[in-house]
C-alpha cells in the first residue's frame, strides 16, 4: 500500500508543480514527496516503501534524510526498523556473493564484488550502530557488534538446532504464518521470524512447508483474484500475480480464504495496510532449509494450475469488475 500512495502523491505532486526539468534524478523527486510524509508524520509507510523499492545505494541520500528525521524525534523503534530491513537485504546479498566466490575462488570478478559488498554491508551497520549510540540503545548495541564481528570474519550465523519435533501439516503451516504476522510489525521482522521458526524444523518439514506454500498458491491462481491485483495496483503482470499470491498467503489463514473464496466487502480493509507484493516470501523456506543444511533444496514437483474463471481485458475492467472498481478508484 505504501508504495501505492507515495507514487500517487508523486503523480500529484509533478501535477500541481509542472516543472519536471526542475529535478534531474528520481531521487530529487522522492525527496519532495519524503518531506511531505515526514511532515504528516507518516513514518511507519515512509519505511515500508525505502524497503518495498530500493536499497541499490543511488538512494542514499534519501535514507539519510528519513533517518535524520527519525533520530531527532527520538523515534528508536522506527529508526530501527528501517536499518534492519535495509541490513537484510545487504547481508542476503552478501552471503549470495561469498557463495559465488566460494563456487570459484580464483575469480578476481566475484572476489571484487564480495569484497565490496562486504564493505557496502559494514558502512551500513556502522551507521545503524551511531544511531543507535545516539539512541542509548545497549541492548541493540550488543546484538548489531556481534552481527559487525560476523560480517567482518565473513562467516554466516550458524543455523538453529532441531527443537521442534512436529510434522508440518496444514495446521501448523497456517500457525506459524499467523503468530509470525501478529507479532511483527513489518514484512522484513515476518520473513526474519518465520525463517527463524523454520530452521527449528528438520529439513524435511521445511521441504514440506514449501510443499504447502505451492499448493495455497495454486489455490489462488483465478482470474478474479489476477483482476484485484491489476485493479488495485494500476496494473500487474505474471510476475507481480505470483508476488501478489505470495503476499496473500503471508498474511495468514483469514486473509487467505477472504481472497479464495472472493467476499468483496472484505477487501478493502484487507487492502490498507501495506503494498500487496511480497516476492520474498516465496523464497523463505529454501532460505530456512539451505541455513539449516548448507545445500539447496531440491525442487519439489508440484503442477502449476492453469487460471480458472472468466477471462478478462483491461479494457473491459470496469464493466467485469465496477465494484472493485470503485472500491479503489480504478478507470480504464
Amino acid at each position: 500500500m505504501s508504495r501505492i500512495k507515495f507514487l500517487n502523491d508523486l503523480d500529484q505532486f509533478l501535477e500541481k508543480k509542472n516543472d519536471k526539468k526542475k529535478y534531474e534524478t528520481l531521487e530529487e523527486l522522492f525527496a519532495e514527496v519524503g518531506k511531505s510524509w515526514m511532515r504528516d508524520k507518516r513514518y511507519k509507510e515512509l519505511i515500508s516503501f525505502i524497503h518495498d523499492e530500493y536499497d541499490t545505494g543511488q538512494f542514499n541520500s534519501f535514507v539519510d534524510n528519513v533517518e535524520g528525521v527519525l533520530l531527532r524525534e527520538n523515534l528508536a523503534q522506527e529508526f530501527k526498523i528501517l536499518w534492519k530491513g535495509i541490513l537484510k537485504m545487504r547481508l542476503e546479498r552478501l552471503w549470495d556473493y561469498k557463495k559465488d566466490y566460494e563456487a570459484d575462488a580464483k575469480s578476481e570478478i566475484r572476489k571484487k564484488r564480495l569484497q565490496e559488498q562486504q564493505e557496502y554491508t559494514l558502512a551500513g551497520i556502522n551507521k545503524f550502530l551511531q544511531g543507535l549510540i545516539q539512541l542509548n540503545d545497549t541492548d541493540e548495541i550488543y546484538k548489531i557488534q556481534s552481527l559487525k564481528l560476523t560480517v567482518e570474519k565473513l562467516e554466516r550465523p550458524k543455523p538453529e538446532p532441531t527443537t521442534d519435533k512436529r510434522k508440518i501439516d496444514e495446521l501448523i503451516f497456517w500457525e506459524l504464518i499467523d503468530t509470525s504476522r501478529r507479532t511483527t510489525t513489518s514484512k522484513l521482522d515476518f520473513l526474519e521470524l518465520l525463517r527463524k521458526k523454520l530452521e527449528a524444523f528438520s529439513p524435511n518439514e521445511i521441504r514440506r512447508f514449501n510443499k504447502i506454500l505451492l499448493i495455497k498458491l495454486n489455490e489462488l491462481n483465478t482470474w478474479d483474484n489476477w483482476a484485484l491485483a491489476y485493479i488495485y495496483r494500476r496494473g500487474c503482470g505474471d510476475d507481480e500475480f505470483d508476488y501478489f499470491k505470495a503476499w496473500v498467503v503471508s498474511k495468514g489463514q483469514f486473509a487467505f480464504d477472504t481472497i479464495k473464496i472472493f467476499q468483496t466487502e472484505k477487501f478493502e480493509s484487507l487492502l490498507n495496510s501495506e503494498d500487496p507484493q511480497f516476492e520474498e516470501f516465496l523464497y523463505t523456506a529454501n532460505d530456512a532449509y539451505e541455513a539449516k543444511t548448507n545445500d539447496i533444496m531440491k525442487p519439489l514437483k508440484i503442477k502449476r494450475q492453469k487460471l480458472i474463471g472468466k477471462e478478462w481485458s483491461e479494457n473491459n475492467l470496469t464493466n467485469q469488475y465496477p465494484e472493485l472498481c470503485k472500491m479503489f478508484g480504478y478507470k480504464n
